[in-house]
């Protein structure tokens, strides 16, 4: 079969790419300052509309491993059309939504759309690469551009709020996804050889691969601490270090910042250095970083050393990520689209883990989030080195490959 591919390396076309990726932390961080309006307007307990948070987040984790999946089986394109078009038809949903629980599950659907953008663009990265070193540039990339919309969508979501009102958080959504459904359309070709197999022998045969299951748990891990710091830091730092909301604001755009630097450097080495040595980087400043956090907020919390330390974490996860997707899909090859999905599916579900069990920690925010970000940077530590290659690890590279041939 003929497949019409774009320049790889293209500006525009990664920038496109990276849009697809930026529909997750934009859906979920431009509503969040309308939350308490929402609930008001819908008669709704907050803690409920908290769910439409987690019901997206929930949707966008599982759906990748479905639509990874299909997106090797049937294309990218369909995949991404069809998505895209659910997220669009939500959001207008939501726009008109009456009632909190239909609000939560036009929010699922929402999230299940969004993350065909994802696991696309991740795979799409990758059908264009034909070495390590350019799958981790391309996803660099790809996270660097991800990485803005956490620092524009807080404010983009109160002039919204401000101006037009709670329900058209959801409308720019709607709009936001009709625009990616015509670029797409028009501007994307098809990269995936399309090829036809049987889920669980796809799955067998990517979970079977040497470092996938090490370098799903670095993912899963870092995001366990890195969610839970982000969640758990207004708490920290408003309630209990005394910062004002502007300064806090100020403290979420350095983190922020840190990510979109972190994943540009990461794409701007891979092609002067090893890539096993930036991912080795990645997973050891969040180690570094995860212990840090733990030493300062157990035992000296302050408002610079919070920062500073949430800072490096976020640093040392957005090093390692690309080098992990990179490393995972370029040993998948056919199979891209699947390993795209694993992996972005622990990212979300660990996240949602960690945030999770720091709010049911019995201790104060900054001791709870310690503990977290610890866990995380040990745990994904030693599934990097879990995940590195040995003679025994090639052998089963080797015959993953033979039965995939």
């Amino acid at each position: 079969m003929n497949v019409t591919k774009p320049a790889p390396g293209g500006a525009w076309f990664l920038v496109m790419l990276g849009t697809l990726t930026m529909l997750p932390p934009l859906s979920i961080d431009i509503s969040l300052p309308g939350l308490p309006s929402i609930a008001s307007a819908l008669g709704a307990p907050p803690a409920l509309l908290q769910w439409t948070l987690s019901a997206f987040v929930l949707a966008f984790g599982i759906g990748q491993l479905v639509l990874g999946p299909l997106s090797d089986r049937y294309g990218r394109r369909p995949v991404l059309l069809w998505g895209l078009a659910l997220f669009t038809l939500a959001g207008i949903g939501c726009t008109i939504a009456t009632d909190a629980r239909l609000l939560i599950g036009l929010r699922l659907l929402q999230g299940l759309g969004a993350c065909a953008g994802t696991v696309c663009a991740r795979a799409i990265a990758q059908d264009l690469s034909t070495d390590r070193a350019g799958a981790t540039f391309r996803q660099s990339i790809l996270s660097a551009v991800n990485s803005v919309a956490p620092v524009i969508a807080p404010l983009l979501g109160a002039a919204i709020l401000v101006t037009l009102g709670w329900r058209q958080l959801y409308g720019v959504l709607a709009i936001v996804g009709l625009a990616l459904v015509v670029m797409v359309a028009v501007a994307l070709p098809e990269t995936s050889p399309r090829v036809a197999t049987e889920l669980v022998a796809a799955y067998r045969r990517v979970l079977r691969l040497p470092r996938t299951v090490g370098l799903s748990v670095l993912v899963g891990a870092g995001f366990f601490g890195y969610f839970a710091l982000i969640a758990g830091s207004p708490f920290a730092l408003i309630d209990e270090l005394h910062v004002t909301s502007t300064q806090f604001a100020f403290a979420f755009a350095i983190n922020a910042s840190a990510f979109i630097v972190a994943a540009a450097l990461s794409g701007w080495l891979a092609r002067k250095i090893d890539p096993e040595i930036l991912l080795a980087t990645g997973a050891g400043i969040t180690l570094l970083a995860a212990v840090l956090t733990w030493a300062v907020d157990s035992y000296a919390p302050s408002v610079g050393a919070f920062v500073a330390t949430w800072t490096l974490y976020a640093f040392g996860i957005a090093f390692a990520l690309p080098g992990s997707f990179a490393t995972v899909l370029v040993a998948a090859r056919r199979d891209a689209g699947l390993a795209a999905g694993l992996i972005g599916a622990a990212q979300m579900l660990g996240g949602a883990a960690g945030s999770t069990v720091n709010g049911a920690l019995p201790f104060i925010a900054t001791t709870s989030l310690g503990l977290v970000a610890l866990f995380g940077g040990v745990v994904g530590a030693a599934g990097y080195v879990f995940s590195k290659p040995g003679l025994g690890q090639q052998r089963q590279l080797s015959e993953a490959r033979t039965d995939d041939a």
